[in-house]
């Protein structure tokens, strides 16, 4: 799958998802940056729109083993509850991609390597100041 097609696709869930929530929302059609670095300024091509603002983006990044997307939505001023977005964005993908969603139970050795990895590095000063 090229990039531009996985970047679309996550993005229709999103819309989807916002469709469920009686939200209509559109993609953008072209790359549209009034101001370079600032992410929610302008679009790019298959960013999300609301009333012809830009509400969600990403970015993917690609290896040899595997995909990465990372992303961000700024829900519009319309008091959704945490709870019916995670709904609609679930039962988006299900409608989809037929998606079959199982509740995340990490194992006792990863919980200890991020307990000690907060420990070690995340809560260290000198580790956040250099962020």
């Amino acid at each position: 799958m090229r990039a531009t097609e996985s970047y679309q696709r996550v993005h229709e869930w999103i819309r989807g998802a916002f469709a469920k929530l009686s939200l209509r929302t559109e993609l953008s059609p072209c790359r549209r940056k009034e101001l370079p670095g600032q992410c929610f300024v302008g679009a790019e091509r298959f960013d999300l729109l609301w009333q012809g603002r830009k509400i969600a983006g990403a970015a993917q990044r690609r290896n040899r083993h595997g995909l990465l997307i990372q992303g961000s939505v700024q829900p519009p001023p319309m008091g959704l509850s945490k709870a019916d977005w995670q709904k609609a964005m679930c039962d988006a993908a299900v409608e989809k991609w037929n998606a079959a969603w199982l509740a995340f139970e990490p194992d006792t050795t990863l919980n200890q390597r991020a307990e000690e990895l907060v420990r070690e590095k995340y809560s260290l000063p000198e580790y956040n100041r250099h962020r």
